[in-house]
């Protein structure tokens, strides 16, 4: 457990988000901090880490694991039976033999939630149609159409960036 300067202690598998140069945070494993990278580790040069995480992220079972791959992407806690996240069970491995579903590590793809925009045309005609009520109204609808495209390449909250890190003990 890693020692914060008010005595509590952070878990191995803690992650925490950076906002320091990234030369720098490449340089914390010596105070047991990784870079969430998702770059391979031996089993036996992080086996506290191992133990906790496992193959959440991806590995063999028997030298190698990986670490989280959290570069451009939003943390979301795992459903746990909330029924928040409707898609929780098609979630993806990040990497082969990586947990599925309803768990720690996986992954869901960009998404928009399915709506539809649609509008109608009014026109003037040379018929006029009957008004509730009596008398006449020359309009109608001439045409049900869609809006055109509108947007960036993807859906997302304001956001700020940064590095996110992982204590892997010492």
């Amino acid at each position: 457990m890693a020692s914060l300067h008010n005595g509590m202690s952070l878990p191995i598998g803690t992650i925490l988000p950076y906002v320091g140069k990234k030369e720098i945070a490449a340089n914390l494993h010596s105070q047991g901090w990784l870079l969430c990278d998702g770059r391979p580790c031996s089993i036996k040069d992080q086996a506290a880490l191992y133990r906790t995480i496992g193959n959440a992220f991806g590995g063999d079972d028997n030298k190698t694991f990986y670490l989280p791959d959290l570069r451009g992407m939003f943390l979301r806690g795992v459903d746990d039976g909330a029924g928040v996240d409707p898609d929780a069970a098609s979630r993806t491995e990040q990497r082969a033999n990586g947990n599925v579903g309803d768990s720690v590590g996986t992954r869901q793809a960009h998404q928009l939630e399915s709506h539809a925009h649609g509008y109608s045309h009014l026109g003037t005609d040379s018929y006029e149609l009957p008004r509730q009520g009596g008398g006449f109204n020359p309009y109608h609808i001439y045409s049900s159409q869609s809006t055109e495209f509108y947007g960036g390449t993807e859906t997302r909250p304001v956001n700020a960036s940064v590095y996110y890190l992982i204590f892997a003990g010492r």
